[in-house]
Formats: structure tokens, sequence, C-alpha cells
């Protein structure tokens, strides 16, 4: 059995080289894990260092620019399933329209926007 193969069957999760950038910025630059069965895992640090984005790639809910993450062996994007993600805080701004909501979450994210009056 090659060793490759062999770690992959003993890893639950395997993020290598993990990047994200955003309109020409570094949000998340290298980022490597590895989880084993069994294992608890803590993520932790300074606000803007990019916990929340990891979680969402993690997730499937933003593709990284570069990079690679496998659930037991398998590349997630091979199957897709419904994924729900409850971040921290509320993404409604209470002093903006729906409308001014949506183009400023479509900004960040850098997505088309196409308007429904």
């Amino acid at each position: 059995m090659h060793s490759e193969n062999f770690s992959s069957v003993f890893t639950a999760m395997e993020v290598k080289n993990l990047g994200v950038y955003r309109g020409g910025m570094r949000i998340l630059d290298e980022a490597d894990l590895v989880v084993r069965p069994g294992d608890c895992m803590i993520l932790r640090g300074p606000n803007g260092v990019g916990k929340s984005t990891f979680l969402k790639c993690l997730a499937g809910l933003i593709r990284p620019s570069t990079g690679s993450i496998e659930f037991q062996g398998a590349n997630p994007e091979d199957e897709v399933k419904p994924t729900t993600f409850l971040g921290h805080k509320n993404g409604l701004k209470g002093a903006m329209t729906v409308q001014e909501t949506l183009r400023f979450w479509t900004k960040v994210y850098a997505q088309p926007v196409q308007l429904i009056e």
C-alpha cells in the first residue's frame, strides 16, 4: 500500500496550501491542516486573520483560490451536498435597506448583481 493511500484512510480531513484572494487582496494564505478521526480542534486567533474564511471554505461556501480540501481522501466538490453555515454575526445591517444589504454582500464576495425590481 502506498503511503499516500495509507494516510488518506486514517485522515478525516486534510487541507493543503489553502489560499483565498478577493479583489487582489490575500484573505487566507497557505493554510494547512490534518484532522484524524477522534481529533478535537479549536480555531482561534485575532480578528481579521481568516478564521471565518477558512471555515467557509471547509463548508463549501467559498471556493479557495489555491490549495485543496479532502474529506476522507475525497474532494468534497465531487459530491454536492446541502450545507448550512451559521456564523457568529448577523449578516444584516440595520441601517441599510434590503437592496442595499444585498448590494453590499455581493461586493464583499465579488459576485455579479442581478436586480429584481
